[in-house]
């Protein structure tokens, strides 16, 4: 194979840390506990391909960066840290964020401020992976963010999860950083964010978090890892402590790829879902079994407190693999969740309903057989790749999805070995939308973007990561595009609206022109990492018309967190 997924031995010395010791004698007991949290998830890469060979490989890119940056923090604990500068105080640091002057006469702001590399030219500069929730005047992005990791040294927790919130319905944008980690030395909120939100007020951040209870051998022996909530009353300026919506012992389930979905009511009721990576033993496949779940957990008091997980879908073979889940709710209260199920190259997207607010679901449903994006695991420029569906639901009940399908299958004589004997060819993707009144019949799907391709005189090219977006009148999807560059290897965004349904699309090209993939730039982090996914959101209340997304933007030649509204 080209390379391991899992980077924890492709480790290099170099000076990363600055949340790291100031020296042997003099770090603080605050500062040895926060670095050495990070140092004690070390071996989990390895154990985690042990526990669900290839399986592991689905595992979300929040555990695929916690391996490597637990990796990097044990080496340099093994390491003379007398010459490592403690960081500055880079939140009160940071430059003001100004729009570039390809932005200035545009719709798109600036989210995530520029990096300032005062602790280390070799991480804490990457926001991507971005969630945006918007009621009212109010819009809150959430992202994955390395600077994270040096705002939150002289804490108790660590986190690699940013937010920036916008009073101005989206005309510009104030980072404010991380939100609050857990108080537990030994924790992490560890990304994948989702934000939601029930009124101008009321906003909800989830993401994983993992806490180590005992640790010996300067390993995690014992602890727990799941989903937090953190809630904000003042339109996401500020958020509180998070509480943990599922909790599970770390040695035996690894929790992983959270959704989201806020009923606005009084109180509100809040739906997460997940994957549970599940080792226990016996478990409900049976004993010696591997056990890979799509669980839902409810809350129906504003967050405080959480049912027991239900079950939506398992399996049970050791092979086959269900996740990437996303939530939504009906008009009428039907709670819906879509995943993607994994075999090698045999893949599809499945869904499952609920009316009795997610106590129980219906037998879950095809949507359609996919095909493999890329070469099942990275698209060119080796980017981590999926075919996880985004699904939404409008004002009338009808679902709406949408995926990146490799629909041009091509040969590829290196693609044998860069998938681990997954697959023979390299899959250029399009974005597909499909619709359904039931959950079970489905529409033929749609290509979404507009781009003429034959494969000769129009090269196929990649469009993914779509997003999807709904308000009456009106459906939007947003993705990264390949289309201008015949090569396939310089990426755009673009935005397509349909205002019949799905039928037909419009497409808007959101950058002024391509960026190349930006990946194996930060050492902390996973080296096919660009993020795993984006979001769109309409005004929850109704008041603003339009929508608004987020999206990482390399243009800057660092990946730097961008807002569109359109």
């Amino acid at each position: 194979m080209r390379r391991a997924i899992f980077l924890a031995v492709v480790i290099v010395p170099s000076a990363i840390l600055g949340l790291a010791l100031t020296s042997i004698g003099t770090c603080s007991a605050q500062t040895e506990s926060h670095s050495r949290q990070l140092s004690v998830w070390a071996p989990y890469g390895a154990q985690a391909r042990a526990r669900f060979g290839p399986a592991a490989r689905h595992l979300s890119s929040a555990w695929q960066n916690l391996f490597v940056l637990a990796a990097a923090m044990r080496q340099l604990e093994q390491m003379n840290p007398a010459s490592v500068t403690s960081p500055p105080d880079i939140a009160a640091a940071r430059p003001p964020m100004a729009a570039a002057a390809s932005d200035a006469a545009s719709s798109r702001s600036p989210v995530s401020r520029p990096p300032t590399l005062g602790s280390s030219r070799f991480s804490y500069f990457t926001t991507n992976e971005t969630s945006t929730a918007w009621c009212g005047s109010n819009v809150v992005v959430g992202f994955n963010d390395t600077d994270s990791l040096t705002e939150t040294v002289s804490s108790e927790g660590a986190s690699v999860i940013g937010y920036a919130h916008s009073t101005d319905a989206g005309v510009s944008y104030t980072d404010d950083g991380t939100p609050p980690p857990m108080s537990e030395p030994l924790s992490l909120l560890a990304g994948d964010p989702v934000l939601g939100c029930s009124n101008a007020s009321i906003f909800y951040y989830a993401s994983l978090w993992n806490l180590c209870n005992t640790v010996s051998g300067g390993t995690c022996i014992s602890g727990t890892n799941g989903v937090s909530v953190a809630t904000s009353s003042n339109g996401g300026a500020t958020f509180g402590p998070p509480v943990p919506a599922i909790s599970k012992d770390i040695t035996t389930h690894m929790i992983d790829k959270d959704w989201m979905a806020v009923v606005a009511g009084n109180p509100d009721h809040i739906y997460v879902t997940y994957t549970d990576f599940d080792t226990s033993n016996p478990n409900d496949c049976g004993a010696g079994l591997k056990r890979v779940a799509i669980e839902m957990v409810t809350s129906a008091n504003d967050g405080q407190t959480w049912s027991s997980p239900v079950e939506i879908q398992k399996t049970c073979d050791g092979h086959t693999v269900v996740q990437g889940s996303q939530v939504v709710v009906g008009p009428s209260g039907e709670v819906w969740v879509a995943w993607e199920q994994a075999n090698g190259a045999t893949r599809e997207i499945d869904i499952a309903g609920s009316v009795n607010n997610g106590a129980s679901f219906n037998a879950p449903a095809r949507v359609t057989s996919v095909h493999c994006a890329g070469d099942c695991f990275e698209l060119q420029g080796f980017i981590r790749s999926s075919e996880s569906p985004s699904l939404a639901v409008n004002a009338k009940g009808k679902l709406l999805l949408v995926w990146n399908d490799g629909t041009n299958q091509v040969a590829d004589s290196l693609a044998l070995l860069t998938s681990g004997g997954v697959s023979t060819s390299y899959g250029f993707t399009d974005v597909l939308f499909v619709t359904s009144v039931d959950g079970v019949n489905w529409t033929p799907p749609v290509r979404v973007n507009d781009d003429p391709e034959n494969g000769v005189s129009n090269p196929y090219t990649d469009q993914f990561e779509p997003a999807l977006a709904v308000v009456p009148g009106d459906i939007a999807v947003c993705f990264y595009d390949r289309r201008n560059d015949p090569l396939n290897f310089l990426i755009d965004r673009y935005c397509a609206n349909s205002t019949n349904g799905g039928q037909t699309w419009i497409n808007t090209q959101v950058t002024p022109h391509g960026f190349p993939s930006l990946i194996a730039q930060d050492y902390l982090l996973a080296s096919d990492y660009m993020g795993d996914y984006d979001s769109i959101a309409a005004d929850k209340l109704k008041l603003n018309p339009g929508f608004i997304e987020s999206f990482a933007n390399n243009l800057p030649g660092h990946p730097a967190v961008k807002a569109n509204r359109f």
